[in-house]
């Protein structure tokens, strides 16, 4: 996912600012958002 660089699982460059909430923050809110999208279409 991303654009390999500075987006997404396996970025690149890792030591800006960004990167760091982009690891900690914007992915797992990403996949998290995914999960629950996932689970109330099938479970509804």
């Amino acid at each position: 996912m991303g654009d390999f660089k500075y987006v997404g699982l396996f970025k690149s460059v890792k030591q800006t600012p960004f990167s760091t909430y982009d690891t900690f923050l914007f992915t797992p809110l990403c996949l998290w958002l995914c999960f629950t999208f996932y689970c109330t279409l099938i479970y509804s």
